[in-house]
């Protein structure tokens, strides 16, 4: 077993932020990379009726100069790759890197041969109420696996001393079809994000409210059958009791989509409903319910970006 690691975390947000206060919880020392100026934050988190106060210190990419040897990727799917290649050279020639995020931006990083790649999945919800007030909506489930055959050797072998590294307030688990989960969370974000754009609503709001509920069953309807004929090997197909239970499950969270809109900042739009409706295209696949959702939310992008 690793003795209190030091992870780096790339992407400030909501789920990045909630692993720093996890990690802070278990004494294990984060540095967040970000664009902007080098700070220090004192953050609250607040799950359920209880809080915790920790300490984020955030550093420009930049301003880096020591190897980097753990590293966990929250950033948005469309800056994965940019945001990596920035850091690249810091990483540590056995370093191990996590990508938790939605989207299916795991499947196109390339590391070095003695790097370990894993990606993660999560149904934790986690919210800003203002700068310094991270709320944990949930509790959830994350699960963590090789990306690829290269990885899957030495993954298995170090299952456990893995876990053992991450923090022990998030339910965390390892398992063999990580592809097919990140598909699996792929299509339930594709179901809820731009809906709770389109509504302004919680994610338990999709289920709760009879109209919107049946909006979000044709849309996983149709979603469905995009999956169905991407991986038709993959258990998952019929999404919407998986998106209900989901929604039901974060409640209270505001969705990462509707989140950036608010915030004024470019969405995931195109790499999650956008980039099936591209999927479904080379399918022969029409899909009016997506594409109308996706030319909604960048409406709304443009909306919200106007100075």
């Amino acid at each position: 077993m690793e003795s209190q690691p030091h992870w780096h975390i790339l992407g400030a947000g909501a789920i990045g932020s909630l692993w720093a206060a996890y990690w802070a919880l278990d004494n294990q020392a984060t540095t967040a990379i970000v664009r902007s100026p080098a700070k220090k934050l004192h953050l609250t988190l607040h799950h359920h009726n209880n809080s915790f106060s920790f300490t984020q210190y955030q550093v420009n990419h930049a301003e880096l100069n020591t190897p980097i040897k753990h590293l966990l990727i929250t950033t948005k799917a469309h800056q994965t790759i940019n945001a990596l290649n920035t850091i690249a050279p810091l990483l540590s020639d056995d370093a191990t890197v996590i990508v938790l995020q939605n989207g299916l931006a795991a499947e196109n990083i390339q590391l070095s041969p003695n790097q370990t790649l894993i990606a993660a999945t999560t149904t934790d919800g986690a919210h800003f109420k203002d700068n310094l007030n991270l709320y944990h909506i949930g509790p959830g489930q994350t699960y963590i696996g090789a990306i690829n055959n290269k990885q899957s050797k030495f993954f298995n072998e170090r299952q456990q001393s893995l876990l053992e590294l991450l923090p022990t307030g998030l339910n965390v688990k390892t398992c063999d079809n990580i592809e097919e989960r990140l598909w699996q969370k792929f299509a339930i974000n594709c179901a809820i994000n731009a809906l709770g754009v389109k509504h302004q609503c919680t994610n338990g709001e999709l289920v709760t409210n009879p109209l919107i509920r049946k909006e979000l069953a044709d849309l996983c309807a149709e979603i469905s059958e995009v999956t169905t004929a991407l991986k038709p090997d993959f258990k998952f197909q019929a999404i919407y009791p998986k998106v209900a239970e989901v929604a039901e499950i974060t409640a209270g969270n505001i969705n990462s989509t509707l989140q950036d809109i608010r915030q004024r900042k470019e969405s995931e739009i195109k790499a999650l409903n956008g980039y099936l409706c591209l999927c479904a295209k080379k399918e022969s696949i029409s899909t009016p319910l997506n594409e109308a959702l996706v030319k909604l939310v960048l409406q709304q992008e443009k909306y919200y970006q106007q100075p």
